[in-house]
């Protein structure tokens, strides 16, 4: 037992000690660098935002405090808004998924990101990531440029905007939808719950969506995604013709505590010609508390109807508890239940039983709030519809995550 522990300490002890002592002022995101705020001003605990972070996004990355250049018809900062992201792990698996393969996966970097985000004109921002996994070449990660205003709907404030994105939800304030949530790790061997379409086809496609934030309470968006990157002979095709996209959500405050529900969805014809509707509800309820604590609850449910009467549900629920962004913990819930023959979008759309559940539980230390080291835990209590076996994939994670 004791050889096992120190088989998942010590690959990882060396490289995190070694970071952790790297001078702190080195570590500055642009997004801090440009507003000269704290990233706790957006963030409880990132990338978990705030209701300023949201307010912050939907103005378009463009609130800034920094030196301009200044002249008729232009406004950009004195540095680019440049920022990288490492990400480290080292995971063990119960069950190695193949003969031959080892139980463990050291993975340095796991991820390797650089960041354009930040102000580009007075109303136009952007996100755009490309990231390297694994030692491999750069490419087209999350993506989001925008447009966005403030104008007036009879007596009611109202922030309004443009956005082009290449992944469904990459551009929603709040965590509750797929592109940030939990989990924000990658573990060694992946995450074996099936996914719908709407989680499934970010990178591979382009999507054009309007947006309205009404007095402080409703957000509405509609747009659309088409395939990207296809190429004249379509083969990286993931959707054909124009996906329609929507959402809808209603939030408010009250004193220290905020929360949202909402709905959203897109309805896309795969190459095949079969045609996939995903409609979710999503939640999120924030506690801002005395004492420099956080407490946040996200939670979605995604149905998708399939042809031929098949269907696949999705649902996630998670709990993070962060005191003094420093300690963290976060338990977590995924489950999935499909049709006999369902298609699972996110396993190149293989179809079967698909029933599937998992729990996590995650501990984070960050010791600077552009630096987090975590150890996670992930329970299989069903996969693919069987519960036989389902514990082999029981695995283990230590990771590091450095933003600078």
């Amino acid at each position: 037992m004791y050889k096992t522990i120190l088989k998942l300490i010590l690959p990882v002890s060396s490289v995190l000690l070694s970071l952790a002592m790297a001078p702190e002022a080195q570590a500055v995101p642009s997004f801090a660098r440009q507003t000269g705020m704290s990233c706790a001003s957006c963030h409880s605990s990132f990338p978990q935002l705030t209701t300023f972070g949201r307010e912050f996004k939907m103005q378009g990355y463009t609130l800034t405090d920094t030196q301009q250049v200044k002249s008729e018809g232009l406004g950009i900062g004195l540095g680019a808004p440049l920022s990288m992201m490492i990400q480290t792990t080292f995971s063990k698996v119960k069950k190695a998924p193949d003969a031959g393969t080892s139980s463990t996966q050291y993975r340095l970097p796991a991820q390797l990101s650089i960041f354009y985000a930040g102000r580009l004109t007075d109303k136009i921002g952007a996100f755009v990531q490309i990231t390297a996994e694994d030692g491999t070449a750069f490419s087209q990660d999350n993506t989001d440029i925008r447009f966005a205003d403030n104008g007036k709907l009879g007596d009611n404030d109202v922030t309004y905007g443009v956005t082009l994105n290449n992944n469904p939800t990459v551009q929603d304030p709040w965590n509750s939808t797929p592109v940030w949530g939990f989990p924000w790790f990658e573990a060694g061997y992946g995450y074996e719950n099936p996914g719908t379409m709407i989680e499934a086809v970010g990178g591979a496609v382009a999507g054009l969506t309007g947006y309205a934030f009404w007095n402080d309470h409703i957000y509405t968006e509609l747009g659309a995604y088409n395939a990207s990157n296809t190429g004249a002979d379509k083969t990286l095709e993931v959707i054909r013709n124009a996906a329609p996209y929507w959402r809808l959500a209603y939030t408010a405050e009250s004193g220290s505590m905020n929360w949202e529900v909402g709905t959203f969805g897109m309805s896309a014809t795969l190459p095949t010609d079969e045609k996939l509707t995903d409609t979710a509800l999503d939640a999120q309820l924030q506690w801002l508390l005395e004492g420099n604590q956080s407490l946040t609850l996200d939670a979605n449910y995604i149905h998708e109807t399939q042809p031929n009467s098949e269907h696949l549900n999705t649902m996630k629920a998670d709990l993070t508890w962060y005191t003094n962004q420093t300690w963290g913990v976060t338990v977590g819930y995924r489950g999935a239940a499909s049709s006999d023959n369902a298609i699972n979008e996110a396993d190149a759309t293989a179809t079967g039983m698909l029933d599937a559940t998992s729990y996590q539980l995650q501990l984070d230390y960050t010791p600077w709030l552009n630096t987090r080291f975590a150890v996670q835990y992930t329970a299989y209590s069903k996969l693919n519809g069987v519960t036989d076996g389902a514990s082999d994939s029981n695995q283990t994670m230590l990771g590091g995550w450095f933003l600078f």
